[in-house]
């Protein structure tokens, strides 16, 4: 057995009988010796089990220690939260089946921790790929990422702004266990990555590694694209400033900054269900968001102009134009 540290990789799986061999095959490759993979196995209903058994014993015979457990289809918070119960690496990284590693992801970024000491994340580059062209790299993930840490990059997380392909990630479990002590994620239908890295970012310091380490697969109808009509997109809202506001109010954090993000973080979607309802033209909730925001002494010159434009039909139709010229 190697006496390199052990790196634990969790995957999160509901029906992933046409990925997840793909994705054990980049752990089986991975040129660092000491691995452990969990699959949960969150009720798939397809082959999924037999796709894990069939790669179990390659995994094994190349010396990584494998854990599986089955349960009742409960949504990804809940399945990370099993993973985390039972890993026992020195670091931790959550990978979504549909996605894969680069042959030397866990090598590189383990290299990063042993020779930055003071660092408790590292998150590296990645390829976005097209679930029908896998071979064309069509960007990445690190296009516009910055460089920073602390508050700057806390607040960039909590906006969207930051990267958030999961397994971009590989954090210190030391850490990570010192602010989680129970090992477990409000268990939503998704945003794991907020629930893990906001309070790592809070607290610790993260290494940028602009080398492309993983495959971030985008599907026609994945999670991040489905819902084109204004409800769907509503909730999303909702659903994310929910996911948000509990790992806000769970986190281990000064008292004054938490009410400072509870109330940032309210402001902030309240902003974007404004201009989602002047864009859809839903006067009630337009008026709704718009009087929060005035209540709260939050309206900027921007959030005024969306109010005009779902107020107007013909500076909707403006908008509206101006948009598909600029996407063209």
């Amino acid at each position: 057995m190697s006496n390199l540290p052990m790196v634990s990789i969790i995957t999160p799986c509901y029906n992933g009988e046409k990925t997840l061999g793909r994705l054990m095959e980049s752990v089986i490759s991975q040129t660092y010796p000491n691995i452990e993979y969990i699959l949960v196995n969150d009720g798939s209903k397809d082959s999924t089990e037999s796709v894990f058994l069939t790669y179990k014993e390659q995994m094994e015979k190349r010396g990584i220690r494998v854990k599986y457990i089955y349960q009742q289809n409960r949504g990804v918070g809940a399945a990370i939260n099993a993973g985390l119960k039972v890993f026992e690496g020195v670091y931790l990284c959550w990978i979504d089946a549909d996605d894969y590693l680069e042959p030397r992801s866990v090598e590189l970024r383990v290299k990063c921790f042993m020779e930055n000491p003071n660092i408790s994340i590292v998150t590296s580059d990645a390829y976005l790929r097209d679930s029908d062209s896998l071979g064309v790299v069509k960007s990445y993930a690190l296009k516009y990422e910055v460089d920073v840490n602390g508050k700057e990059l806390f607040e960039m997380l909590l906006k969207g702004d930051s990267v958030f392909c999961p397994g971009c990630h590989m954090i210190k479990t030391r850490d990570f266990l010192k602010i989680n002590p129970k090992r477990e994620i409000y268990p939503c239908p998704r945003g794991q990555n907020w629930q893990i890295l906001l309070p790592m970012y809070y607290h610790y310091t993260r290494y940028l590694l602009r080398i492309p380490l993983f495959n971030y697969i985008i599907y026609p109808r994945s999670m991040s694209k489905d819902g084109n009509s204004y409800e769907k997109k509503r909730f999303r809202l909702e659903e994310h400033q929910d996911i948000l506001l509990h790992v806000l109010a769970d986190m281990p954090m000064d008292s004054r900054d938490r009410d400072y993000y509870i109330k940032f973080t309210e402001q902030l979607y309240a902003t974007r269900m404004l201009e989602l309802a002047a864009i859809w033209k839903n006067k009630p909730h337009l008026c709704r968001a718009y009087r929060f925001l005035k209540e709260r002494k939050a309206l900027t010159m921007r959030c005024r102009a969306f109010y005009l434009i779902g107020r107007s039909k013909l500076l909707n139709a403006v908008y509206k134009k101006l948009r598909q010229q600029k996407s063209v």
